[in-house]
């Protein structure tokens, strides 16, 4: 399975991220113009690809709450 399929609310943690410091403007905009189904691939091609640990947590901690079952699956449960 796909992130870029499987993830319902891109806009949601597009604006987390942009809120939180992890994405600038430009980057927010730019993944925002994106057909939906394209958003995530697009937020992983581009803003997040100069994010060091401390971003990367802050992604996974907005995947937690606004996508759990993704979570999950990727542990396998």
């Amino acid at each position: 399975i796909q992130l870029n399929v499987i993830v319902s609310q891109v806009d949601l943690i597009l604006d987390r991220l942009l809120k939180s410091g992890v994405i600038t403007a430009n980057g927010y905009s730019g993944v925002r113009s994106e057909r939906a189904k394209h958003k995530m691939r697009e937020l992983f091609d581009w803003p997040l690809t100069g994010c060091g640990p401390k971003d990367k947590d802050i992604l996974l901690e907005i995947l937690r709450e606004q996508e759990p079952f993704i979570i999950r699956y990727l542990k396998g449960e």
